[in-house]
């Protein structure tokens, strides 16, 4: 444990036994004055602080670890005299290695541990190497690195997938199964094929890198070469033994066509040995719609093809030929030139209902055709004033679909539109709509506010029937003060922390929370509560700690945390110490703690100080500052548990209770404990959803024994 830990941890110590002894017990102090000393003592272990943070950095300076940037320090937090260049070679020199050792993985068939090497790791170095280049007018390349983990780890699944297919089929094979055979045989086809490109779009971002960052990427690309080859050959094997290649030939007898004139397109289908594929039924592939012919003894076949998204003018049409399961052979492709002229279609929309409101689902069907012919395939664009997007499909020349109304759409008239958007295909553009009248919602609120250091507000917005709105703003005040807006979620709640205005006087006030509805269908509403504003004193302990807390966070990085949760412990100490009267005799001798303190499971229990500091601790979580809900949410767990000894380290709290912990809490300490040491002593940066946690299960611990 850092020394900076006990030198914080022996003067706070030291601070109250002097105050103690020297005749300054809180029962005989005023809170003003106590409050006083409480600033003077943190603003000295702000001093050692410093200090200690200097001696550190010393330390940290002789270190020459890989790990270039101390973990609790971001990168945009250093120095303008540090070496960023030379953390950028490290940072590039870091992602390149893991890269490489990816690689090498990927080439031994480990790919659970390939992808493991480019985690969270390599991300954390990746988002360094981005904070970095904004400092420097030196480009680290960090999305050419980003890339090329994505490619790798990609490549490292379809690799997986095509080991496990193979393995599949040489099993089939020796099984005698040819029907699953031939089936995985063309499956192996596929994969090796979107391997070979992914593999080349690899090879292509370590070019890149070896380029830009010159560095030497040779190690991973004869890796990723070496693999990919292997599975070349291993399908040209299984492709060999068991499929047969055929060669496509196609031709378009029109120069021209269209939607009303369609294409007439014939070909033939051999294998690669000149021996026509006769008398079956294939597969073909045109625009990415499936036509079914059979082909004559000679392999030879023909058919009619109106085209809707290949593009006007002068175009390339192309014609694939896609085995089907059980069938021997390999696909090919070929295309011919063809000019396309545009069609004009026409749309046509009809619902049952023509006035709807918030909430409600608008179901809708049409028709989509040119001179009468359906149109067989297609994407329709939807939208609802503008407000609501999405698409539907289209079937043999039929649409159907729903929308629902959301606040967003302001009452009166509304429009449902449907589109099809495309200008360069045979399907000329075409757009057709109606038109809905939107009826106001009548709308309910509800608020309430719970007060500690801030106010929090909370409360839920929907329609009278109870369905929840969400996104919309909701106003608050109180007493007169406005404190802010806050925005409803996806189940109608919101939810603020505010200060409370320092004008207002302590008694019974107004929380008045409106909704105004501009601007939706939505009418507005405004919900008055009567709260009871508690009677504040700006000198307070708790109000100090706090105000020092947010002070101390905003101007400082976070080597102080440890001093101000020492101060905000050593103050729950000092409130123990006054309520139970043990510190001091008449004499002013100091009594032993170690004869005085009783058993963990016997200790009053502090509640109030408790959940002052753990609503402090949510006010900051709120605030997105999840470091400080975490100190202040471990603070509350020790005044809770009735914690007074400031000179006990995280350890020993949490061995003290270990085995005596009240209501069987003891996973919820040891995590929190664990999560307070890690932000403090190990500077290591804490999650929102982390600090959420561990304030959780403060609360699991504090809250039960509020009753």
């Amino acid at each position: 444990m850092s020394c900076s830990y006990w030198l914080w941890t022996f003067v706070m110590e030291r601070w109250v036994r002097v105050i103690t002894v020297g005749g300054l017990s809180p029962c005989t102090m005023s809170r003003a004055a106590l409050a006083g000393v409480t600033l003077v003592v943190l603003i000295v272990l702000a001093l050692l602080g410093l200090a200690v943070a200097g001696a550190a950095a010393v330390d940290e300076s002789a270190d020459e670890a890989i790990n270039v940037t101390p973990p609790h320090i971001h990168p945009d937090e250093l120095e303008d005299d540090a070496d960023l260049d030379g953390i950028q070679a490290l940072l590039s020199a870091y992602l390149r290695g893991n890269l490489e050792s990816s690689a090498i993985d990927i080439s031994e068939q480990e790919y659970e541990m390939a992808r493991e090497v480019l985690g969270d790791a390599y991300h954390e170095r990746l988002s360094q190497l981005g904070s970095i280049d904004e400092l420097t007018d030196e480009d680290g390349h960090p999305a050419l690195f980003e890339v090329s983990r994505d490619e790798q780890e990609e490549l490292a699944d379809l690799l997986e997938a095509f080991d496990a297919v193979y393995a599949e089929y040489l099993d089939a094979v020796e099984a005698g199964e040819e029907e699953l055979a031939v089936e995985l045989a063309q499956e192996l086809f596929i994969l090796d094929a979107e391997i070979a490109e992914l593999s080349e779009s690899l090879l292509d971002s370590y070019d890149r890198l070896e380029e830009l960052l010159e560095i030497d990427m040779e190690t991973a690309q004869s890796a990723v070469i070496e693999r990919t080859d292997e599975t070349g050959s291993q399908t040209a094997s299984a492709v060999e033994g068991t499929l047969t290649v055929t060669d496509l030939e196609v031709a378009i007898e029109d120069e021209v066509a269209s939607f009303t004139e369609p294409m007439t397109v014939t070909g033939t289908l051999v294998t690669d040995e000149g021996e026509a594929v006769a008398n079956e039924v294939i597969v073909l592939e045109i625009e990415e719609r499936v036509v079914e012919v059979t082909t004559d003894a000679d392999g030879s076949f023909s058919f009619e093809f109106r085209p809707v998204l290949s593009l006007a003018g002068e175009t390339d049409v192309s014609v694939a030929f896609v085995p089907q399961r059980g069938q021997p052979y390999l696909g090919d492709t070929a295309a011919d030139t063809v000019v396309i002229e545009q069609a004009d279609p026409t749309l046509s929309l009809s619902t049952e209902v023509d006035t709807v409101s918030f909430g409600d689902e608008v179901a809708f069907e049409g028709l989509f055709e040119v001179d009468g012919e359906a149109v067989p395939v297609g994407e329709l664009e939807v939208r609802l004033d503008d407000l609501v997007e999405s698409t539907i499909a289209v079937s043999a020349g039929q649409f159907d679909g729903s929308v629902t109304v959301p606040a967003a759409v302001p009452a009166g008239t509304a429009q449902l539109v449907i589109n099809w958007p495309y200008e360069d295909v045979a399907i000329a553009p075409e757009t057709t709509s109606i038109d809905l009248e939107v009826a106001e919602t009548e709308s309910e609120l509800t608020v309430a506010g719970t007060f500690g250091t801030s106010i929090t507000v909370d409360g839920h917005l929907s329609t009278v029937a109870g369905d929840p709105i969400a996104d919309q703003q909701v106003a608050v005040s109180l007493g007169g003060h406005d404190l802010g807006v806050v925005v409803t979620d996806e189940d109608g709640v919101y939810r603020g922390v505010f200060e409370v205005p320092a004008a207002l006087e302590a008694g019974e006030t107004d929380l008045v929370a409106t909704f105004d509805g501009a601007g939706t269908n939505l009418e507005s509403t405004v919900v008055t509560v009567v709260v009871e504003v508690p009677a504040t004193d700006s000198t307070g302990t708790l109000a100090l700690v706090v105000r020092v807390w947010d002070w101390m966070t905003d101007v400082a990085p976070g080597w102080v945390w440890g001093m101000i949760v020492v101060g905000v412990l050593g103050l729950a100490a000092l409130g123990l110490r006054w309520s139970r009267g043990s510190v001091s005799s008449s004499a002013g001798e100091f009594i032993d703690e170690a004869t005085t303190r009783p058993a963990p499971s016997q200790v009053e229990v502090p509640d109030e100080l408790a959940d002052d500091l753990l609503t402090a601790a949510e006010a900051h979580l709120e605030a997105s500052r999840p470091a400080a809900a975490t100190v202040l949410g471990y603070g509350a767990l020790r005044t809770h548990l009735g914690e007074d000894r400031t000179g006990l380290s995280a350890a020993a709290f949490l061995e003290e209770y270990r085995g005596t912990a009240p209501n069987g809490h003891l996973d919820a300490i040891t995590e929190v404990t664990d999560g307070f040491h890690r932000v403090v002593f190990a500077g290591e940066p804490v999650e929102q959803s982390a600090a959420d946690t561990y304030l959780e299960l403060v609360r699991g611990v504090v809250e039960p024994s509020a009753g």
